[in-house]
């Protein structure tokens, strides 16, 4: 139940990504307590054959393997960060609405402090050097996003060579901004992406898993004819 909760809840914005994460946990656990729940009866009947530190000694082993699966789950096996930057010295920025009535928009930080996770967990986040110039690189790359998944473009700013979207994940619906910012390099371009979950304190790898999937395809306008 749960586990069934986690989902449904998360799904209508009920509860923030952690609350709905530590459902999950709690939902692994239950499984684990059910188990042995489950099992007891045939256990204490075992006894009768066994010896007592026998069968002490398999409730023991089970509890642990079941605590090591937990263990061994991506909660804990990722840095506890939501935002994720192939730029560490110069990220680029979110620009969103204040919701004030000057309807100025506002910039969300970057945490600088997490640079090192970033680099020791996903060394692998580099740029992509691009041998199309600007503003064709920024109609390709508008065109990639609009074909994946649960991508929206949420604005695209031709003077900044910036597009700003957003990531709903299929079934938690857990939700996630991106930006993607172009930048002149020699004769081509230089495109950086930035990925941030909306809220929650992990995000299991998924911000980074995001920027992958975007850059790999990016990469691939190497091989296009594009000018």
């Amino acid at each position: 139940m749960a586990f069934v909760g986690a989902i449904f809840a998360a799904r209508r914005e009920w509860v923030g990504a952690n609350v709905a994460l530590l459902g999950l946990v709690w939902g692994a656990l239950f499984v684990v307590l059910a188990g042995v729940a489950l099992f007891w009866p045939l256990i204490i009947q075992d006894t009768r054959r066994h010896s007592r530190a026998a069968v002490a000694a398999a409730v023991l082993a089970g509890l642990l393997a079941g605590m090591t699966l937990l263990w061994q789950s991506p909660l804990w096996q990722y840095p506890w960060i939501i935002d994720v930057s192939t730029d560490l010295e110069d990220p680029p920025v979110f620009r969103v609405q204040s919701g004030s009535q000057s309807g100025g928009p506002v910039t969300i930080g970057f945490d600088r402090s997490i640079a090192p996770q970033i680099r020791t967990y996903y060394p692998d986040l580099k740029p992509v050097e691009l041998p199309q110039a600007p503003d064709a690189a920024l109609l390709a790359i508008g065109a990639i996003i609009r074909t994946q998944p649960g991508w929206d473009i949420l604005g695209v700013d031709r003077s900044l060579l910036t597009i700003q979207g957003r990531i709903v994940s299929p079934l938690l619906r857990f939700k996630y901004l991106l930006v993607v910012r172009i930048r002149p390099s020699g004769s081509g371009s230089r495109v950086d992406m930035r990925s941030r979950s909306r809220d929650g304190g992990a995000d299991l790898g998924a911000n980074a898993g995001y920027i992958r999937q975007l850059m790999s395809r990016v990469a691939e306008l190497k091989k296009s004819q594009l000018p």
